[in-house]
């Protein structure tokens, strides 16, 4: 009986794995998680919406029975 061997070693399929995974992180994070890491880095506060504009467009992405009852939250720029 002949035993093969893949011809990987214990290492080089952690060292895969872990850039596997890390690849997967990346694609994975979404594009305002990594704007905020370079706003972080920059110390560069980002515009702010109009008060008004930011109610009207938070309340229009639920049904109109929900927006009735909702309250929002507004981003200030104390946060």
């Amino acid at each position: 009986m002949e035993i093969r061997s893949s011809g990987w070693t214990r290492s080089g399929r952690l060292l895969v794995r872990t850039c596997l995974l890390g690849l997967a992180a990346q694609i994975a994070m979404p594009p305002a998680a990594a704007a905020q890491a370079i706003q972080a880095m920059t110390g560069k506060t980002p515009l702010l919406m109009d008060r008004q504009k930011e109610i009207a467009l938070a309340l229009s992405a639920c049904p109109p029975a929900t927006a009735d009852k909702a309250a929002v939250y507004v981003l200030e720029d104390s946060g």
